[in-house]
């Protein structure tokens, strides 16, 4: 890290002072969430850690909602480039789906 700080590209306004991170302590935030033991969700647990900025308390549940709606936002979002080629394709996914399951409830009558 200290490696990282002392590189010229990391001070973009020309400072000299390049802090020691080894020497800085740790310090935990009281009421800070903490992601479940053994989990895989960091990404999402972050992203929802983010959204809860500045509430005075954290309730982070990720589940497949969670993830699904962090989905949807990100696609659904206005800046998003290829919002319409992902509502098409997943229209399409939906489409075809439908149609299996119409094809497989036929076939068991």
């Amino acid at each position: 890290m200290e490696e990282l700080l002392m590189d010229p590209a990391f001070h973009v306004t020309g400072t000299k002072h390049t802090p020691n991170v080894s020497e800085l302590s740790l310090v935990t935030p009281n009421d800070m969430g903490v992601q479940a033991d053994m989990s895989n969700d960091c990404g999402v647990w972050v992203i929802m850690w983010m959204k809860q900025m500045g509430e005075k308390e954290y309730k982070i549940d990720v589940d497949d909602g969670t993830r699904l709606r962090i989905a949807l936002d990100l696609i659904l979002d206005p800046s998003n480039e290829l919002k319409e080629k992902a509502l098409a394709a997943a229209k399409k996914k939906l489409w075809l789906l439908q149609k299996k399951r119409r094809v497989k409830e036929s076939n068991s009558c």
